[in-house]
Order: structure tokens, then C-alpha cells, then sequence
């Protein structure tokens, strides 16, 4: 067999494995431990913090814009976790107004993790406390587009809260503060 039709017929192989593969995952609603097309995932919220999981947005292409321009394509996220983003990335620490989303993923580029809040939570002071704990890696910033009152980012990863959390903002720190590889 040539080269060609062995290639050919990998790829079908693979296509068929993909096909077979498809759908939604989602919960055991059998009992069995398979998991069933279509069936609502299981609730995995922290019931003591209200937190989500940690979420993998698709990685966007990581693309200098030039000057104040507008990201040609949406994110995939919001806040975004990776895209568009501008040449020069903020300092951590906090900020007592709104960044452009490509200057947030410019900070998360450098592996910065951003904690994104209710412009309301900035001044509180947790939030404060937190970010003197993690002066170096942590930057706070009032997000008022948010579907969650705060949402912790890096590289690709996305948490949300319902309000900030001291536990689950150090463990997100301490693991991802060095998620900047793309």
C-alpha cells in the first residue's frame, strides 16, 4: 500500500473514531457508569465558596494589536482568557478602573492571573489583602460585564465565583501563576 492510501486511510479511521466520539458528555443517568448524549452534566460547584470548576476556554491566537485597536474576531470567554491582546501588559496590583480586555490578556500573556470583579469589590478588603499577598503575580480589575460577581483568570483558564473566596484565590494563584505558556 502506498503511502498516500495509508494516509488516506488513517485519516478515515480517525474520522470515524471522532464521529463515534461525539456529542455532549454529560452524567451517568443510567446507573452503569455510562454516560448518556445529551443528559445534563452533574452539578460540580464548591457548595462551601459557590465557586465553579476551573473552565478551558479554546485558546485563542495570541496577537499583538497595534495601538487601540478593536480584536478583529470575539473572544471566547468572558473576561477573555487568551486572543487579541496589546504589546505591553499592566503591573499587578489593583486597579481602580476598568481595563480593555486586550490589555487583560496582555497581563495574562505574562503570566499574570487577574482577578476580576464587581467594580462594587475592589475596594474591600479582601481584595486588598489579597493583592499585597500576591503583589507580584496578581492583578485586580473592576469587570462590570461579568454573567458572575468575580471570576479568576490565567492562560486559558477561567474560574467563577459568586464572591471573592481568600482559599480558592490562593489555590488558583498558586497554580497557575506561571500558565502564561502558549
Amino acid at each position: 500500500m502506498s503511502r498516500v492510501r495509508r494516509g488516506l486511510a488513517a485519516t478515515a479511521l480517525a474520522a470515524v473514531a471522532l464521529a463515534a466520539c461525539s456529542g455532549t458528555p454529560s452524567a451517568d443517568s443510567t446507573g452503569d457508569g455510562a454516560v448518556a448524549v445529551g443528559d445534563p452534566m452533574p452539578d460540580t460547584t464548591d457548595p462551601e465558596t459557590g465557586c465553579g470548576p476551573v473552565d478551558r476556554p479554546s485558546v485563542m491566537v495570541a496577537t499583538h494589536l497595534v495601538g487601540d485597536a478593536e480584536p478583529p474576531s470575539p473572544y471566547t470567554s468572558v473576561p477573555p482568557t487568551s486572543g487579541w491582546h496589546t504589546a505591553e501588559a499592566p503591573r499587578p496590583g489593583v486597579m481602580d478602573q476598568p481595563l480593555r480586555d486586550p490589555e487583560i490578556v496582555s497581563a495574562l500573556e505574562s503570566g499574570i492571573v487577574v482577578l476580576a470583579v464587581e467594580p462594587d469589590m475592589v475596594d474591600s478588603t479582601v481584595v486588598t489583602e489579597l493583592a499585597n499577598q500576591f503583589s507580584d503575580r496578581l492583578l485586580v480589575v473592576p469587570y462590570p460585564e461579568m454573567p458572575t460577581s468575580v471570576a479568576l483568570l490565567t492562560w486559558g483558564a477561567l474560574q467563577r465565583c459568586p464572591e471573592v473566596d481568600r482559599g480558592t484565590v490562593t489555590t488558583f494563584v498558586l497554580q497557575h501563576r506561571t500558565s502564561a505558556e502558549h
